[in-house]
């Protein structure tokens, strides 16, 4: 170094931890936006962490856990859920004070509660879930403007725990709205039984449908002509298939109550079909409403989040992760 010239800081440090298609989407989506941050990835798969690094999605890659995220300012578990907890667990007492810790895991409850016993004082946790469609087969997408476009217009469910500080929590809410997403924030119970109804119950009922035909003796020909439709509701990547099967385990009864209303709504529909046609093409035509809109949805700003935009960035997340980040500036990456 020059004598005279001062020490340059370095920049910030986003971690990843997991590198399947969600952690590389991600990563691609912050390498977007970057401003003077690095980002660093773990993947227990060696192969998913080289194709990351090699794809872009991250600037290297730190096959050792605990040195991953030990320097980190920000740190997202891409987990599935199972195995996020337990990443959990291994990192809490390695995280620095002032650090902020957030998940994609589709369900919030379990992560947060264990997050609230494990967490030093000092480290805030916001629970997370970018509802984002799958890529087919669940496999990391090789085009990276593709899988960062994941997030545009996306709902990014946020849950802080009361302990997380408003600073950090507005850090994250600008960091998803610099993505593309749309922050929503949830009860984190509320948002676990809405998940149930909206993604559970239409899965649950296509594996029931699945079977059904399968056991046909015409299933060779229901394989022929119906499987890319079929199998687009059932094909699961790990993250999702162990979430749900969580919610099962946690939640039965939850989960029963989502089924009795399905076979509620299939029964109206198969007697309106049978005796009231007039009325059966007006629930198609509600439905068919309803699907429009929910393709188009509200480009309301969330209460909170419009409330956290004026929160000070200064002295938290060491205040250089974002320079202009979250205000998205037209010439692409930050200063």
């Amino acid at each position: 170094m020059s004598a005279g010239k001062p020490a340059v800081e370095p920049g910030p440090v986003i971690a990843i931890v997991g590198l399947g298609w969600m952690g590389q989407s991600l990563g691609h989506a912050l390498q977007r936006v970057k401003t003077r941050y690095s980002l660093v990835g773990h993947d227990r798969e060696p192969a998913l962490a080289r194709a990351a690094r090699e794809s872009g999605a991250i600037d290297r890659a730190d096959w050792n856990l605990i040195s991953a995220v030990a320097d980190a300012d920000l740190v997202f578990l891409t987990e599935p859920m199972e195995q996020s907890c337990r990443t959990l667990e291994q990192i809490a007492p390695e995280l620095r004070p002032g650090s902020l810790v957030t998940d994609t895991v589709p369900r919030m409850a379990r992560l947060l509660a264990l997050a609230d016993r494990l967490l030093p004082a000092g480290v805030s946790y916001v629970g997370g879930h970018p509802v984002l469609r799958p890529p087919v087969g669940g496999k990391p997408e090789a085009d990276a403007s593709l899988a960062a476009a994941r997030f545009e217009k996306a709902t990014w469910c946020l849950a802080p725990l009361p302990s997380a500080s408003d600073t950090a929590v507005s850090v994250l809410s600008r960091l998803v709205t610099a993505v593309g997403a749309r922050p929503r924030f949830f009860d984190p119970h509320e948002h676990d039984a809405l998940q149930t109804g909206v993604g559970l119950a239409p899965f649950l009922s296509a594996m029931a449908l699945l079977r059904q035909l399968g056991a046909s003796p015409s299933a060779e020909d229901f394989e022929r002509l119906g499987a890319a439709y079929l199998l687009g509701m059932v094909d699961l990547p790990q993250a999702e298939a162990e979430a749900w099967m969580s919610a099962v385990q946690e939640d039965r009864e939850g989960v029963a109550g989502w089924l009795d209303q399905t076979i509620e709504a299939l029964s109206e529909m198969r007697s309106a079909l049978r005796e009231d046609p007039p009325r059966f093409e007006a629930l198609l035509a509600e439905a068919e409403a309803l699907r429009q809109r929910w393709c188009s949805p509200s480009e309301a700003v969330d209460p909170m989040a419009a409330a956290l935009a004026d929160v000070s960035e200064q002295g938290s997340l060491r205040h250089m992760l974002f320079g202009r980040l979250g205000r998205r500036d037209e010439g692409g990456a930050g200063a």
